[in-house]
């Protein structure tokens, strides 16, 4: 299954994570969380995490994961991008490597409607698939601010060098 790989650019989004001074406690939600990476990082810079995903298997793995570096109790949530709970809000939200189908941007798009709070920001990184740039071009036409990082790649087997792209999105006042 796909969320059992270590997606490579956890790797660059979690340096820049760690390269931020955030407010403590900061809630955060990390979709498609995988094996749950990305959302360790941010435990570890302070962050308040909900790891989710559409598989619990993975969530299963993610939990584990923060438990063995340190979070005694990480939170977890079964999460379909078509079918949004309601009540939940976020400051801050995470997902790497999860839009690289062109039938998941709308959906992101749709829980970012739903879910970020008003002043949020989310964090999506791609390694610069032929789907990102659609990606963007869509989170803008819905009214997204999308700030483009480029992230020198960290060296991982059988990877190519280049960047990775981390888009941070905010509504457009």
């Amino acid at each position: 299954p796909y969320w059992s790989y270590l997606w490579p650019t956890s790797l660059e989004v979690g340096q820049l994570l760690l390269s931020q001074t955030w407010p403590a406690g900061m809630r955060t939600l990390e979709i498609g969380s995988g094996i749950g990476l990305t959302g360790v990082i941010a435990l570890a810079a302070g962050l308040d995490v909900t790891f989710s995903d559409y598989d619990e298997e993975s969530l299963t793995l993610a939990g584990f994961n923060a438990r063995r570096n340190g979070c005694s109790d990480p939170k977890t949530m079964v999460l379909d991008w078509r079918r949004l709970p309601s009540g939940l809000s976020y400051p801050f939200i995470l997902g790497c490597e999860v839009i690289y189908e062109r039938k998941n941007h709308q959906p992101i798009i749709n829980l970012l409607d739903q879910l970020l709070a008003p002043g949020g920001e989310a964090w999506i990184a791609d390694p610069g698939r032929h789907t990102a740039h659609l990606f963007v071009a869509d989170a803008r036409a819905a009214g997204y601010r999308c700030e483009e990082t480029a992230v020198p790649r960290i060296p991982f087997p059988e990877r190519p060098e280049g960047v990775t792209y981390v888009w941070k999105l905010s509504r457009a006042q």
